[in-house]
């Protein structure tokens, strides 16, 4: 893994009370290894600036040299006991929640993925990082306090037969090519988060338009995953601005 010096505090377990900033963002590939691919180190670097600005921890997993999402899951486990009032034992879901608490995640994305017939990526392909992002989103928890992100986990990972209003897994962001350069991250991006409108408000497309669209793309997917609406901005997957967060996968 690679990480920021915050991160590496949940690595090695070494995060205290005072210390503690709430969940890493956590990037995922197929490996973080730059050539032959300048896209994956390029995107790492610009989060890196955020979460420098935040003050918040920032890990870049990979399939290559991690294996898998069990190396990012155990370090999650670290932190768990800052999720209970006393800062002891593992944070509990409500009831009804899965017998074995998983770890809480905090944003999750990935820098690359191969493409379906669709052309959207095919989260169920293990090799890449679009893969492992749903493989630590099935494994963990969200959780919409005590971290830093704003509206960032404003959203779900909807896992086929779960319950949204018992067990919610945290949402992954939209792949966009943007990612790649800083100015996204501390600019549309940290925009979205602060506020959970997009930059273009006033400008091209009024925000209750964007509320609608993504209502609309909320209630699209009610039969299929019932009460997901409760569980997302709507801003959040609107069409026009691409939508933040990925609304399904296959």
């Amino acid at each position: 893994m690679l990480y920021n010096a915050r991160g590496l505090e949940i690595i090695n377990g070494s995060v205290t009370a005072a210390t503690f900033r709430g969940p890493p963002m956590i990037a995922c590939a197929e490996t973080y290894v730059n050539a032959p691919n300048e896209f994956r180190s390029a995107a790492w670097t610009a989060m890196q600036v955020l979460a420098t600005i935040l003050d918040a921890p920032a890990i870049f997993t990979d399939v290559l040299h991690d294996g898998g999402p069990a190396p990012i899951l155990a370090a999650l486990g670290n932190i768990q006991k800052f999720f209970t009032p006393a800062s002891v034992g593992p944070w509990q879901a409500c009831d009804g929640g899965p017998a074995t608490t998983p770890p809480i995640c905090g944003p999750l994305f990935f820098f690359d993925f191969n493409p379906l017939m669709s052309g959207q990526p095919d989260f169920t392909d293990t090799s890449t990082g679009a893969g492992l992002a749903a493989q630590i989103a099935r494994a963990s928890t969200n959780f919409r306090r005590n971290h830093l992100y704003g509206y960032a986990q404003d959203g779900v990972w909807t896992v086929t037969g779960e319950n949204l209003d018992k067990v919610q897994r945290p949402p992954i962001h939209t792949y966009r090519v943007d990612l790649a350069f800083t100015s996204y991250w501390t600019g549309e991006l940290l925009n979205f988060w602060k506020s959970g409108r997009p930059a273009s408000v006033g400008t091209v497309t009024p925000f209750d338009t964007i509320y609608r669209q993504g209502l609309t793309r909320l209630a699209a997917q009610e039969g299929a995953h019932p009460g997901i609406s409760r569980h997302f901005l709507p801003s959040l997957v609107a069409d026009e601005t691409t939508g933040l967060l990925v609304l399904t996968h296959n």
